[in-house]
């Protein structure tokens, strides 16, 4: 095997870890070369003859990042790859219709014989789809803009497997976050901030068949400095158990409320102590018999 696709991160500066294997998604029996990663839509270019092509090297497409991807690299297909070798590929920054790869492809300029020589191409996608999603996060009550969230767009690998973070975004001065997502995906994003409780909102790009751009205003609500008070939490008297209705109240409220807010430190506490201490104290002033109608 002449190359797989690596991964490094950099420690500091100039200094990086060691190189961990992209996975089996990327790397194949065969040999894996020249990557390129777009990082606005967290899409991995690279050749490779391991796996099914035209012939040569052909170009795949993988989007994740790391060593984790959503599904194995898929074949870019015949509008893009030869019979030949198809490597480097670069997209155009602002035109990603268009793209830049190696070839021997026919058309190359020959010194021996047709398919000699590597020359660089432009490749044209017969149809790109491009999802532009601008968000603007505001304060739910002063409707003032917020620039200290930080906007994770994420992805699962499967419909129950591991959430992979494509990107971290934070706000503008305006609370602002421009996306561009990729068509067919089911996305999650998190908007987190520390002075306001986070925000799961799902943007689904599938069934799309033409480019789009969407605009949308996500207002999050300010974490309080008092006390947050749930209500219809009951449990029977003198007894450790929960009703079922409390379940309810829980799983629907402080439950939910703990796993979009992982970080968030809670204090929980229970008025039925104080009625308990209070009941305590009057059985004290009264009579057996009364003590035992209280309870």
């Amino acid at each position: 095997k002449y190359g797989e696709i690596q991964k490094k991160k950099v420690t500091s500066k100039r200094k990086f870890d060691k190189a961990r294997n992209a996975g089996s998604k990327i790397n194949s029996i065969g040999d894996e070369m020249t990557p390129s990663f777009d990082f606005s839509t967290n899409k991995l270019y690279f050749s490779s003859n391991g796996r099914a092509g035209i012939g040569g090297f052909d170009l795949f497409e993988a989007v994740g990042e790391r060593s984790k991807w959503m599904y194995p690299a898929v074949n870019s297909g015949k509008n893009i790859n030869s019979s030949y070798d198809d490597m480097y590929y670069v997209a155009f920054p602002k035109n990603r219709s268009r793209g830049l790869l190696v070839s021997n492809r026919e058309g190359s300029i020959d010194l021996k014989h047709p398919y000699c020589c590597d020359d660089i191409f432009e490749v044209n996608w017969k149809k790109v789809i491009e999802v532009e999603y601008n968000l603007k996060f505001v304060d739910e009550k002063t409707k003032k803009p917020l620039t200290n969230v930080e906007l994770i767009v994420a992805v699962k690998d499967s419909p129950d497997g591991e959430i992979i973070v494509l990107q971290r975004i934070r706000t503008d001065n305006m609370g602002k976050v421009q996306l561009n997502l990729q068509p067919g995906i089911d996305f999650q994003l998190i908007a987190e901030s520390d002075i306001h409780f986070n925000k799961q909102i799902h943007v689904s790009t599938k069934g799309l068949d033409e480019s789009s751009r969407k605009e949308k205003t996500i207002m999050l609500s300010a974490i309080p400095k008092d006390e947050i008070i749930i209500p219809n939490i009951y449990y029977p008297f003198d007894k450790a158990y929960l009703t079922p209705e409390a379940k309810t109240a829980i799983d629907t409220s402080i439950y939910e409320l703990l796993i979009e807010n992982p970080t968030l430190i809670v204090k929980i506490g229970s008025q039925a102590l104080k009625e308990l201490e209070n009941t305590t104290k009057t059985c004290l002033k009264k009579s057996t018999v009364d003590c035992k109608l209280l309870g």
